[in-house]
């Protein structure tokens, strides 16, 4: 049995995880997990025995993807798993947005490489057994300024944008350059961030660009959508808020046979 640790967010709270990390690795590997990152994993020695006889621990990798690696490689196994209600905790080391974004990024890239012939065939979201109390409120959301982090993501956005052609699909480039032209508040629906996300995944295994690079430009995007999703919910109740999160799941499941599609080019 592996046991992933549940908590009980606020749908404002942890923007990285419930608008990137939650929806991509639901819908790509087909498992309900709600936490994908984090330091805290159960599991049993078997299991641990095989993680240390795989390639990660020779890779640079393993300094910042491992936590998210041992999930999806528990998931590619087809392992019995769980979640168990445990209390939010906080980062394990302090890190500025743009050094999680793009060291999040990386781990994707470096879990979708490792086990593309599981998730590729993945189809069926299996929801997972939960164990524990759950505490049912969610601690208070802490506020930040989603205006500044937007009036920053349309500055970097702007300036790399003759990069991002050799990216992104025409008809999305347009479309994001539609949305942050001269917007009166961030926007970014849902499907375009989707088709985002899998542009730049897709472009880490047709050597368009290095993986370091892409991770780098990938930062003002990400903080575009996460300061349209806030501005947008900072005005609603929570239920709301939850049922946006909740359609971003349904449109990352929904357009993933684009993303496989894409992984399928010659490399």
């Amino acid at each position: 049995m592996r046991g992933h640790p549940r908590n009980r967010r606020h749908p404002r709270e942890g923007a990285l995880i419930t608008q990137l990390v939650r929806p991509l690795v639901r819908a790509v590997y087909g498992v309900e997990l709600d936490e994908p990152l984090g330091a805290e994993f159960a599991c049993s020695g078997r299991f641990a025995a095989h993680c240390l006889e795989q390639d990660i621990w020779r890779q640079d990798a393993a300094t910042f993807a491992i936590d998210l690696w041992l999930r999806t490689e528990a998931i590619a196994q087809r392992l019995t798993m769980g979640q168990v209600w445990r209390p939010a905790t906080a980062a394990a080391a302090p890190t500025t947005l743009r050094q999680a974004v793009r060291q999040i990024l990386l781990s994707l890239i470096v879990a979708l490489r490792a086990h593309e012939t599981f998730w590729r065939m993945a189809a069926n979201s299996t929801t997972l057994p939960t164990w524990g109390d759950d505490p049912h409120r969610s601690p208070p959301v802490a506020e930040w300024d989603h205006v500044a982090l937007a009036q920053q993501a349309q500055h970097d956005i702007s300036e790399i944008k003759p990069l991002l052609e050799g990216v992104l699909d025409p008809p999305v480039l347009s479309r994001l350059v539609e949305d942050i032209g001269g917007a009166a508040e961030p926007r970014l629906d849902d499907e375009l961030w989707v088709r985002i996300v899998f542009d730049f995944l897709e472009a880490s295994i047709r050597g368009s660009a290095g993986v370091d690079h892409l991770a780098d430009m990938f930062v003002p995007l990400y903080m575009w959508r996460a300061a349209r999703f806030m501005s947008f919910t900072a005005r609603e109740p929570d239920d709301v808020a939850q049922t946006r999160l909740n359609a971003l799941c349904d449109a990352f499941q929904r357009l993933k046979p684009t993303l496989v599609n894409g992984w399928a080019v010659e490399q």
